[in-house]
């Protein structure tokens, strides 16, 4: 083990001991809830040191019980379907693609009014026969529509993606820029309506 890693985990190890000595337990699911922070959806999160950003508590614990810091493309699913519970044995590390299956992709199973067990062609987007995009959507319809596109519309989407891209990989120096751009752009447009304020 390298040392960034040996670094990476006793941040990890000190994060969870933080959690655990704070978490209350639910005796009727066996859920171990965050009290603190939570976002608007209902996932605990909190401060890791040695880091400005906010982390979410179920990915930490997680982390501290397998031993490794999960990937960005690793997510977790609640068995419980508490958000807010860290208890490693309702956890589960699971793909995306894995993730969204799981959850119908807009809600938690049958009890969805949205869940589908088949597309509008038939194909089936659950179980073992299913053939899904990592966005969750039927594979066979998106190459269907995407056959279907005009070279023009193709060529529009090829762009869009371009464009798309490139606003992901924008260097740090490229998102200051752009921010201080937009202040400036900002403090006219409060400088302009402040003299419109003051003519009227």
């Amino acid at each position: 083990m390298d040392e960034s890693s040996s670094t990476e985990l006793k941040v990890i190890e000190d994060a969870a001991s933080r959690i655990y000595a704070r978490v209350e337990l639910d005796p009727t699911t066996g859920c171990l809830v965050w009290p603190g922070l939570k976002t608007e959806k209902g996932y605990g999160m909190i401060r890791v040191r040695g880091c400005e950003s906010k982390h979410y508590v179920h990915r930490i614990v997680l982390s501290h019980a397998m031993g490794y810091a999960l990937a960005p493309t690793e997510e977790v699913h609640h068995g419980c379907f508490n958000r807010a519970c860290v208890n490693v044995e309702h956890l589960q590390v699971l793909s995306t693609a894995e993730h969204n299956r799981l959850h119908g992709r807009r809600g938690c199973g049958e009890s969805n009014p949205f869940w589908k067990s088949h597309c509008i062609r038939g194909h089936a987007l659950h179980g073992p026969e299913a053939d899904l995009t990592a966005r969750g959507d039927c594979r066979p319809c998106s190459m269907a529509r995407h056959i279907a596109m005009t070279p023009e519309r193709r060529a529009q989407r090829r762009a869009y993606l371009r464009t798309y891209d490139a606003h992901r990989t924008r260097t740090e120096e490229q998102q200051a820029a752009r921010r201080e751009r937009n202040r400036e752009a900002m403090r006219a447009r409060r400088a302009a309506l402040k003299t419109s304020k003051e003519c009227a």
